[in-house]
């Protein structure tokens, strides 16, 4: 059976439904330094490194999409600032809140297979590290299934309590989309990049 191709503006589609950054393409713009992104809060962040990439800065959230030459796989990045109604008094609160936040809302008939991991992260600070995989029968419209295919949809991603003050935080997280049969390809390493990148300013070094 022949693979049913993706261009490349449908792939661009699909990864942008799902992470929320519906609007024109044009407001993309190739990243063209590699300098930390400072968030209000306190978050210094690093565009995803390699070639191809592209950043839009969306009020609380910044994205980042990766051109690739490939009708079968397609990444993108996206960290959103997050405000607390109230600090976690413990681990396992913090564990509860990550856990819904990243659960996946979908039909039935259209997300398969839903598969969810949360553990403690080894990044510095407040951290806990999750990994979502699912099959998404969606069209880049959110309606209706692709026909007779699955795209493999895996988000990995890590959400932080900003260190002086509990009240903030921050998801980031990278997605990775594939449909079956294709070429093995994976820009996974500079998804963690992305990851590993994040850092907390002081307040000192903020002012």
């Amino acid at each position: 059976m022949m693979l049913p191709k993706l261009r490349p503006l449908f792939v661009l589609l699909l990864v942008c439904t799902l992470l929320g950054c519906a609007g024109s393409a044009g407001r993309y713009l190739p990243v063209s330094a590699g300098t930390p992104r400072i968030s209000t809060l306190g978050f210094s962040v690093l565009p995803p490194p390699g070639p191809g990439w592209y950043e839009k800065i969306s009020k609380d959230s910044l994205f980042y999409f990766k051109k690739i030459e490939s009708e079968t796989y397609a990444i993108a990045t996206k960290a959103t600032e997050l405000q607390f109604k109230h600090p976690f008094p413990d681990d396992e609160s913090f564990y509860v809140f990550t856990t819904s936040r990243k659960q996946i809302n979908g039909s039935p008939a259209l997300v398969h297979r839903v598969g969810l991991t949360v553990e403690p992260s080894n990044h510095s600070g407040r951290c806990l590290r999750y990994r979502q995989v699912y099959e998404d029968y969606r069209t880049e419209n959110g309606r209706g299934p692709l026909p007779g295919q699955a795209t493999t949809v895996t988000n990995t991603g890590l959400i932080c309590v900003y260190p002086d003050n509990e009240r903030v935080g921050i998801d980031l997280y990278y997605q990775e989309r594939r449909l079956p049969g294709g070429q093995h390809l994976s820009c996974a390493p500079e998804g963690e990049a992305f990851l590993n990148n994040l850092s907390f300013l002081t307040l000192e070094a903020r002012r």
